[in-house]
């Protein structure tokens, strides 16, 4: 079989096919899905929320941001299996797309992930550098992500 010529180095077609990140700013956004996605060292319950700007039209005519989506994790207060004991550290962006998006949760139990789809709120989008590793040294600019809250005392936070 003959080798498929690329035209580019695949550095650099690695470079091309990573999505472009949305601009930093405040966005609408709309919950389109939530997955279960447990941390991958430690198993703990995570859910992965896909969230789609809204409201944007310079973004529904953009080519390169029509469609897409960002991704937001929020771990699940979980038993730890070594220490038999609840652990709710790392919580924080749970709790933030509850209040983030309105929502009241009472008593002990969180509502099924599919009650979040469909629900809005308000994110901040900016950009971090990521430091490379030992395999791959180059380091990677991601999408970052925070879920602006109304504090009960008055003002916002994200």
């Amino acid at each position: 079989m003959a080798p498929i010529d690329l035209g580019i180095g695949f550095e650099e077609l690695e470079r091309l096919a990573r999505p472009p990140l949305f601009p930093d700013g405040s966005y609408e956004f709309m919950i389109e899905k939530v997955d279960d996605s447990p941390v991958q060292q430690s198993q703990r319950p995570q859910w992965r929320f896909q969230l789609k700007p809204i409201n944007r039209p310079d973004l529904e005519t953009d080519s390169k941001y029509k469609g897409r989506s960002v991704f937001y994790y929020a771990q699940l207060p979980w038993i730890d299996p070594d220490t038999k004991a609840w652990d709710y550290s790392n919580t924080f962006s749970l709790v933030a797309i509850i209040n983030g998006t309105g929502m009241q949760v009472q008593g002990t139990s969180l509502p099924d992930k599919e009650v979040f789809q469909g629900r809005t709120g308000v994110m901040k989008l900016g950009h971090r550098t990521r430091k490379g590793t030992e395999s791959d040294p180059e380091p990677t600019i991601d999408q970052s992500v925070a879920i602006v809250t109304k504090r009960k005392g008055g003002g916002t936070v994200a």
